[in-house]
């Protein structure tokens, strides 16, 4: 099958076999198309090669034929997070962030971006960047339960995560490409936006903005891929829900149960702080 978007045409490849996408979709491959829309990802702070750099890039397309849309999803890899401050410990084997890019294939045009990012504290320092047509920036929570077992190994599960809208325009690309920082050691990310771009320009004066950008090979995120990651991460398997990222927040995420006590350390602090603010004004 063949598809157009922004003036050039791809070819995809359908996996029908692969399960861990919702019946009402199906999961596809381009790489041609996938390396055009790769995300730049920018490391001027040295967290993203902190132990180890990421080890790949994998992608995969998942196809709606009803609505005629299209979504890469990109997910970065690290065999390693570090990511400890005093008693707080979040170091753990395997780390996987996301990043999507969605297009309206009615006009052929690109339709949002979709960033795995930083939120609050009571949401597990968890949220979700969507730079989209929209005129203004606006926040808040989604709840959502994620997809059923045969297409999430932990499906059913309610879900609640802060949503960051932004314009798509204030996102810079370079060739189709989205430019995205890496925060924190956390390796979550944050798209960088036309302001943060010519401030960085001015102060490098003659370096290249670009010059900290990672080097990530890229290859297929199939279902065996996906199977390892679900069922064979034993120490830290992928939390992400996959199967549909069509339905906002996009990002859909369950975590390990290791994970519940950091949650209630991060609403805990987070409570601490407003009591502070409250009382100093600040």
């Amino acid at each position: 099958m063949n598809v157009t978007l922004e003036g050039r045409e791809y070819t995809l490849e359908f996996d029908k076999r692969d399960p861990f996408v919702s019946p009402a979709f199906d999961v596809a491959f381009c790489d041609e198309l996938a390396f055009r829309y790769k995300p730049i990802i920018i490391d001027p702070k040295g967290h993203g090669k902190q132990p180890v750099p990421p080890e790949f890039m994998a992608y995969r397309l998942v196809y709606d034929e009803r609505h005629h849309r299209l979504c890469i999803i990109y997910e970065v890899y690290w065999t390693r997070q570090d990511c400890s401050w005093r008693q707080f410990n979040k170091d753990h084997e395997h780390d996987y962030e996301q990043i999507q890019i969605h297009f309206n294939l009615q006009h052929s045009s690109l339709d949002r971006v979709v960033i795995a990012s930083a939120g609050p504290p009571r949401y597990g320092g968890h949220g979700v960047e969507v730079y989209r047509h929209v005129k203004q920036v606006r926040s808040g929570a989604i709840r959502r339960k994620t997809s059923s077992f045969e297409s999430f190994p932990w499906g059913r599960h309610t879900y609640e995560i802060w949503v960051l809208d932004q314009p798509l325009y204030n996102l810079v690309f370079i060739d189709q490409r989205p430019i995205v920082r890496i925060s924190n050691c956390f390796h979550v990310f944050t798209g960088i936006k036309w302001n943060q771009w010519q401030y960085h320009r001015r102060k490098s004066k003659r370096r290249n903005p670009l010059q900290h950008e990672l080097t990530i090979p890229l290859c297929r995120l199939d279902r065996r891929i996906l199977w390892q990651w679900y069922y064979q991460h034993h120490k830290n398997p992928l939390g992400h829900d996959l199967s549909n990222p069509f339905t906002p927040p996009h990002i859909l995420y369950y975590p390990s149960p290791s994970e519940f006590g950091l949650r209630f350390l991060f609403t805990l602090v987070g409570f601490i702080t407003s009591i502070i603010r409250t009382l100093t004004g600040r």
